[in-house]
């Protein structure tokens, strides 16, 4: 009897140690990038600022099909596209996949005596840069570029303003907003609500200048996605292009690391050989598996400790 009361003892106390050991880890922030700064996603860090606002139910696109299928964020896309922060990206990576969460719904005066359509855009930036071999891939850390975007009113009422991530909690995510100049003209504060399928957006934001001064109640609905580009392989029958080969064995490993950490390991596995375009949007969604993310977090974490301590 004494034995059995000491085993239970044990479990209960080896089960509280894992679980203040879980909390720890998934109460960890991420670092926030400013400016034009490239973030290195620190493998110490489990829960992201990115996971707070999007959705958890993700539909993948490939690159060729973004204009047929996100028109109404085309022009926002592009301009990120076409920076200089970007070309830089794609000149130095092997491989990137582009996260974009699409908030729409409406802000509201405090007072209500106004209200007008709201859209908030945010574009994360994933890659790994160029390598040649297959077995370094594992060493090489995933890095990021955050941009983003609040647009308020349709036509000629229509304003954008850059957005840029200060601050995240589990309970908020804090935004400050810039004009063409780069200048500080607002802020916007979200308080995310997820459900199984979609993310909510509630919060509150302030403007000092512009067509819409004042404070103005936020309601959104936002949903995820992410494109990917294509990766073509050469035809069974080249048997002289080992180059093109050997790429594309790199870029689909890359791939599947990237898409494992975002808890879609599973996904990017079973729809390697399809053509997404022709797949039914159904078949193109996956939920997030946040066991394999945080799993896949953890791992890296653990691999970072190897190699700091081989270091030392």
């Amino acid at each position: 009897m004494k034995s059995k009361i000491k085993l239970s003892i044990v479990l209960l106390s080896l089960l509280l140690v894992i679980s203040l050991f879980a909390i720890s880890v998934i109460a960890q922030e991420d670092e926030i990038v400013n400016g034009d700064e490239i973030e290195v996603f620190d493998e110490e860090e489990i829960t992201e600022s990115t996971d707070m606002i999007s959705s958890d139910e993700v539909e993948v696109l490939e690159e060729e099909d973004t204009e047929e299928k996100l028109p109404e964020v085309e022009e926002e896309i592009n301009e990120i596209e076409n920076s200089g922060e970007v070309q830089d990206i794609e000149k130095k990576a092997i491989f990137t996949i582009t996260q974009v969460t699409i908030g729409e719904g409406f802000v509201m005066k405090s007072d209500k005596s106004d209200a007008e359509l709201f859209r908030g855009i945010w574009v994360v930036k994933r890659f790994i840069n160029k390598t040649t071999n297959l077995e370094d891939i594992e060493n090489k850390q995933i890095e990021s570029k955050k941009f983003g975007f609040v647009i308020i009113g349709i036509a000629e009422k229509k304003e954008k303003f850059k957005i840029e991530m200060k601050d995240f909690s589990e309970e908020n995510v804090k935004f400050d907003l810039k004009d063409n100049a780069g200048t500080v003209v607002g802020s916007m504060e979200i308080k995310p609500k997820k459900y199984a399928r979609i993310t909510l957006w509630f919060g509150t934001l302030i403007l000092n200048s512009g067509k819409y001064v004042g404070t103005w109640d936020v309601t959104a609905i936002s949903k995820t996605k992410i494109i990917k580009p294509k990766i073509r392989k050469p035809p069974v029958w080249n048997i002289f292009a080992f180059k093109q080969r050997s790429e594309a064995a790199i870029k689909e490993r890359v791939q599947e690391k990237m898409f494992e950490r975002e808890g879609l390991g599973e996904f990017i596995k079973e729809n390697r050989e399809k053509n997404l375009e022709k797949l039914s949007e159904s078949k193109r969604t996956a939920v997030i598996n946040k066991k394999e993310r945080f799993e896949k977090r953890i791992e890296a974490r653990v691999a970072a400790r190897a190699r700091r301590a081989g270091l030392q």
